[in-house]
Order: C-alpha cells, then structure tokens, then sequence
C-alpha cells in the first residue's frame, strides 16, 4: 500500500459531513478502531453535540475515552485539515425554494471551493435502494451514484481533465447498526485507486474487510437497485 496512505490515515483525522444514521454507524466504528474525527454540519452546535454522542458510544463499546480525538463543527472546519471525507449526507433535499435537489451534487455546489485543487479524497456512501434508483438521481445514462457524482464535479480525477478529486464508494450494503455494533463483514467498495486505498485502510483499521470491485465506471456493481448491480462473492448479502 502507498507509503503516503499509510501516513494519511496515522495522523490525519478523517471527515464525516452529515449527522444522520450511517453516520452514526461509521463514526462509532471508526472511533473504536482509534480514527481521529471530524464531524460538519450546517449546524456546528448539532456537530458538536454529536460528536459527544459518538464518543459515548465508542466508550459504551469498549474504546478507552482519552485516547478519543472526535471533534465537530462546521462543514468548513472539516473540508479544511481532512483529506478523506465521508459524505453522510441525505440523498435527496428540498432547497428554500421547495425544489428536490441531489445532496450530494448541492453540497459539491455549496463547498466545491474548499476541495477543488486540493487532493481532497471523497467517499460516497449515498443509498437509493430498490426501487429508488433513478427517481430522480442518478439520471440515465449514470449506473451509479459515485459516476454521476464524479461527472458532476469539475475537479474529479475521473473525467481526466487534471482534476485533483478522487472518488470512492462503500457502505452500501451493510446496516448502520452494524458498523456502531461492529459486526464484521465484507465492505464492497469501488472507485479511483488511491482513494479505495485509503478507504481500504480505514475499513481494515475497523477490522472489516474491503471487497475490490473496480473503478469508478465499475461501480454500478455494488449499487443495490442499480441495473448492473453484481454483489461480490464475499460480499454478505
């Protein structure tokens, strides 16, 4: 593994935007396994009052309460120091106007600034789910949420136009609850190379096992609902 992933994940904190279920689950699990965390939201207070939720959690299971590094705060204040950055954000929003937005795409639009040209790391773990997939995102012709994401920001590695962005899924068919209750299994995960390497990382360091199942223009495989979905022969679902 790259020597300069290693160092990342030893002494960089890792991001998770968003304060929802899944990121609960990962944060919990991360927490455990030693991970230095940074939590944003539009709500700074709400970050901070989460975090001290994930710590209690961590410690209920196990993890020793001053070794803990979980921080929250604004959106800004994890984009900033983080190169690898979960985006636990809700798949679909209404804006002021009462439009339906993808989240992710809104968030990119929001805070493209602050990752653009910056070796930023992005992590989609968005889920639509049977049924769901393509109502409205992604749109035709995209098989995957990491593909209409990556195509869909101007500094994603994955168009090859020199951007600085790479992109990486996973988390998408496992339960929240299982990841905060550490009930191990294989994560399947797909995208640029060096940020599935340092997914990869963060996923053994939980003591889970990442699944490989391609590029970016692979990930259609590990969407569930998505018309080229192939679970991993690992994989438990």
């Amino acid at each position: 593994m790259n020597e300069n992933i290693e160092t990342i994940k030893a002494e960089a904190p890792v991001g998770i935007i968003g304060t929802g279920k899944m990121a609960i689950g990962l944060g919990t699990c991360f927490a455990q396994a030693g991970l230095p965390l940074r939590i944003g939201s539009r709500d700074p207070g709400n970050a901070q009052q989460f975090a001290d939720r994930l710590k209690l959690l961590a410690t209920e299971r196990g993890a020793d309460s001053r070794a803990l590094s979980i921080v929250g705060g604004t959106v800004e204040s994890v984009l900033r120091p983080c190169r690898v950055i979960v985006l636990a954000i809700p798949t679909r929003i209404t804006n002021e106007n009462g439009n339906a937005l993808d989240g992710v795409v809104d968030f990119l639009a929001r805070h493209g600034d602050l990752i653009r040209g910056r070796n930023k790391i992005l992590v989609d773990i968005t889920y639509y789910g049977p049924g769901n997939f393509g109502t409205p995102t992604p749109p035709e012709p995209f098989p995957s949420a990491l593909e209409y994401h990556a195509s869909q920001f101007d500094d994603s590695a994955f168009l090859g136009k020199g951007g600085s962005t790479q992109w990486a899924c996973g988390f998408k068919s496992v339960m929240w609850s299982s990841m905060r209750d550490g009930k191990t299994q294989g994560i399947e995960i797909a995208g640029d190379e060096e940020a599935k390497e340092a997914l990869a990382a963060i996923i053994l360091k939980a003591e889970f096992t990442p699944l490989d199942c391609g590029e970016v223009k692979d990930a259609g495989k590990v969407e569930p609902g998505g018309p080229q979905r192939q679970a991993h022969p690992q994989a438990n679902v």
